[in-house]
């Protein structure tokens, strides 16, 4: 036989030979069991065309496994983001969130934990406040459609003792602060900048 110092792409140096790579491996290198007896395992760190390398693994699948999708380097599996169970062509494009996690809108994209300013979690997806509202929150018994305004945007008023923005106040109520109706003073029936502008 001939003596080489180095094993050829495919293979691995075992310390007495050279032994081919485990299936879909490119390049390897071989390592030793820590316990039992003395094993070189093949650890693989470049795949064969049609497998892509595993996410923090030294293994060659022929699919990325659940948790990562086809990375842009050459046949290299990347991590999804925290809040995909999986994702597809990008980190953030979740196919399924985790437990936890909603989509953002839709039924595929970034997912998050909790919904954005100006929306309510609807039927596992974020959904946009109700108009006149800048934040609210679902499942509430009063509002449409059991939504419940907690803040409302410019132009419409969060009447008091309820959950619903208004385009006006109620009689009996002001326009105050923070685009909430204040209660008129007992002494009037309407009022307008204060309590007691009647």
């Amino acid at each position: 036989g001939v003596c080489i110092s180095t094993c050829p792409p495919g293979q691995y140096n075992t310390g007495s030979a050279c032994v081919a790579c485990r299936l879909g491996c490119s390049l390897c290198y071989g390592i030793s069991t820590i316990t039992g007896p003395p094993i070189i395992e093949s650890m693989c760190t470049a795949c064969n065309a049609s497998y892509y390398k595993i996410v923090n693994a030294d293994a060659c699948s022929t699919a990325c496994p659940a948790g990562s999708y086809v990375g842009t380097a050459a046949n290299t599996c990347s991590a999804c983001d925290i809040s995909c169970a999986t994702c597809s062509g990008t980190a953030t494009a979740c196919v399924i969130c985790k437990t936890g996690y909603i989509f953002v809108s839709g039924t595929a994209g970034p997912c998050v934990n909790s919904c954005p300013i100006g929306q309510y979690l609807g039927s596992s997806v974020c959904t946009t406040c109700p108009v006149g509202c800048s934040t609210c929150f679902g499942g509430g018994v009063s509002g449409a459609d059991g939504i419940e305004c907690l803040s409302c945007s410019a132009g419409h008023f969060l009447a008091l003792g309820t959950t619903i923005c208004l385009t006006a106040c109620p009689a009996g109520q002001y326009d105050g602060l923070n685009n909430n109706c204040l209660a008129c003073d007992i002494s009037c029936i309407t009022c307008t900048s204060s309590a007691t502008n009647c």
